[in-house]
């Protein structure tokens, strides 16, 4: 009898330990569908984040004021500072905004006068240059275009090395620096 109760215990113990084991896989199971959850959504919570910066370089910034919201910032703090009437300070603010749209005309103007002035500038290059090449033979279009080629590259270079003096010594040195020259340079 011993054998039948040790055997439906055992059996018991048996099912018991794999109903634990089974209810701890749901669990585990359960806990990392909600970490991966949890993930999922820290995840597009800084991919949102990322996306409302302005530019990758700078962090962002607030709105710009208005010109309006400018001036009346301006006059609020002259009125402040110099006890102006409500005279003075509508006379101000009136004087301000028609400054503010002579400017804004003239800024335009100005503008519209800068690229009237690249386009004639482009066309007067273009115009040179097809003058040139009209002049040169085949042999000297090959060796213009070789130049035009090599003052491309160095004008892709940092500024530093674009800009330097032919007599300012070897490539990335500068007069000042301190550092010996060294042995081998390629110029």
């Amino acid at each position: 009898m011993m054998k039948k109760g040790t055997t439906a215990l055992s059996g018991l113990q048996e099912t018991a330990e794999r109903n634990e084991r089974s209810t701890m896989k749901k669990f585990k199971h359960t806990i990392s569908k909600k970490i991966s959850l949890l993930l999922v959504i820290a995840l597009m919570g800084s991919t949102a984040l990322l996306a409302q910066r302005q530019s990758p370089r700078r962090p962002m910034q607030k709105e710009q004021p208005t010109p309006e919201e400018i001036i009346q910032k301006k006059v609020e703090r002259m009125t402040e500072k110099l006890n102006l009437t409500e005279a003075q300070s509508a006379e101000i603010k009136a004087l301000m905004e028609k400054h503010q749209k002579i400017m804004e005309e003239e800024n335009k103007a100005f503008r519209e006068m800068v690229k009237q002035h690249r386009e004639k500038m482009k066309e007067s290059k273009e115009s040179l240059s097809e003058g040139i090449k009209s002049s040169l033979n085949e042999e000297q279009l090959k060796a213009l275009e070789e130049m035009q080629e090599h003052a491309n590259r160095r004008f892709r270079r940092a500024p530093r090395e674009r800009f330097q003096r032919p007599d300012a010594g070897p490539k990335n040195h500068h007069p000042r620096d301190p550092r010996p020259l060294p042995e081998n340079i390629d110029e």
